[in-house]
């Protein structure tokens, strides 16, 4: 019995002992003042490090050394899944030093090429990354600062690349761009393949739904770049056709078309299309809906729209048109003027033989052939006369410029009166109409004619 005791001591003494060294050479959870370089707390085989707590598995260090926080089979070097039942942040980082200096929250860096390395990506089914800040929401460096990508599959959904949102402020800037000290300077590109061939217009590159500001506007106008060039032509006469207009639009009926508001000046699209239906198109715009709050932003609506700068080359053309159109009236015009003054000429010579009282048997005091009114005219005039009320015989005889007599008018009977010439039966251009008194010219003057 006593052999049996010793023999007991003697073991619990070793294993004292025992414990006593490991408890030298373990890591204590108040601390350790004899760490060296080559301790450390982990495995020496393929086997995971894992932490627990509740006796839970909370985070897994794998033999490659990849962490995994909630995964138990990380695939990235740092892999952190959250909850199925959690709404917090997944990953919420604070920085809170004080002073002005550009303290990052997060930063991440991938530099394999000058060509290649993404430093954040953010993917999600409502949005990838999501920046709110009291200066930069999201602030991107490199090739590329800032990339936003959206795919939606099928025909639902309103997939946007790059969502930017203001809201109070001074001055809001939903998306601001700036582009400089480069070989060539720009702001914002958008590219919009235009698909669209029959049934208006669906693509665009931008899409504004109010004033539009800039200092010049440019359109692609390349000759090389145009194939099927016909000129215009007879568009004067289309042109007197179209309507201008001011108008208000119907503002409180659509107010989520954000129409505009105060007096307009335009056309009316109906109306232009029936004279050149190149310059109207039929378009849709579109609904746009708020993707998390489901709030109706901007309606749908198809709609005509005008080409305001297609009409330009319109308007060019008329008054090209209409420069030839002046230009004939003044030559004709010019023309008319050499004959006045033949006509001028020649009746001078014949007021210079005129014959005496004696010899018309009338006094040519008595005689008066005023000037046709409306002269010139295409349709009809009045010629107003007076005669001597002893006149036997007084004719009215319309000759051409070179002495073709075309009409005859008698007016025995009459002492003053007037005759109307319709333009019906004659051809455009100058006539001479003269008034016979007991077969006695008595005076000439020129009428002229257009059509």
């Amino acid at each position: 019995m006593k052999k049996t005791l010793l023999t007991t001591i003697t073991v619990l003494g070793i294993a004292c002992l025992s414990m006593n060294s490991h408890a030298q050479t373990g890591w204590l959870l108040q601390g350790n003042s004899n760490a060296t370089t080559n301790d450390f707390i982990g495995t020496i085989n393929n086997i995971p490090l894992k932490f627990k707590t509740k006796n839970a598995t909370r985070m897994v260090i794998t033999g490659t050394g990849k962490v995994g926080i909630a995964n138990a089979a990380p695939v990235s070097r740092l892999d952190i899944l959250g909850l199925t039942s959690a709404t917090e942040p997944v990953v919420n980082v604070t920085g809170k030093y004080v002073g002005s200096a550009d303290v990052i929250a997060i930063k991440g860096t991938s530099t394999p090429s000058d060509t290649s390395g993404i430093g954040v990506q953010g993917v999600g089914n409502l949005a990838g990354v999501e920046g709110i800040s009291n200066l930069f929401g999201v602030s991107g460096s490199g090739i590329i600062g800032v990339l936003g990508s959206s795919s939606v599959a099928g025909t639902t959904g309103f997939p946007t690349g790059v969502w930017g949102q203001s809201d109070g402020g001074e001055q809001g800037n939903g998306v601001f761009g700036i582009a400089e000290n480069s070989t060539q300077n720009i702001s914002v590109w958008g590219i919009a393949t235009d698909t669209a061939t029959v049934g208006g217009v669906r693509d665009y590159a931008g899409y504004f739904q109010g004033n539009v500001f800039g200092y010049r506007y440019f359109q692609l106008s390349d000759e090389r770049m145009k194939k099927n060039v016909q000129p215009l032509h007879s568009v004067l006469s289309r042109l007197m056709n179209v309507k201008t207009a001011t108008y208000n639009y119907k503002t409180a009926e659509f107010p989520k078309l954000h129409l505009p508001a105060g007096l307009q000046t335009g056309f009316l699209a109906e109306n232009l299309q029936q004279q050149f239906p190149d310059m109207v198109v039929e378009t849709t715009m579109p609904e746009k809906i708020h993707p998390k709050t489901g709030r109706i932003i901007s309606e749908k609506a198809d709609v005509k729209v005008v080409n305001y700068m297609g009409m330009i080359p319109v308007l060019t053309s008329a008054i090209q048109e209409q420069q030839v159109q002046i230009a004939a009236k003044d030559a004709a015009i010019a023309d008319m003027q050499k004959q006045l003054i033949a006509l001028e000429t020649r009746l001078a010579r014949l007021e210079a033989n005129a014959p005496s009282t004696s010899k018309t048997g009338a006094s040519l005091s008595d005689v008066r052939l005023d000037q046709n009114q409306p002269n010139p005219f295409s349709n009809s005039t009045i010629i107003n006369f007076e005669i001597p009320s002893n006149t036997s015989d007084a004719r009215l005889m319309i000759t051409t410029m070179d002495g073709k007599l075309i009409r005859e008018v008698s007016i025995n009977g009459n002492k003053s009166g007037q005759v109307q010439l319709s333009a019906a039966d004659m051809s455009a251009g100058s006539y001479l109409y003269s008034l016979y008194v007991n077969g006695v010219m008595t005076a000439t003057k020129t009428l002229v004619i257009t059509k």
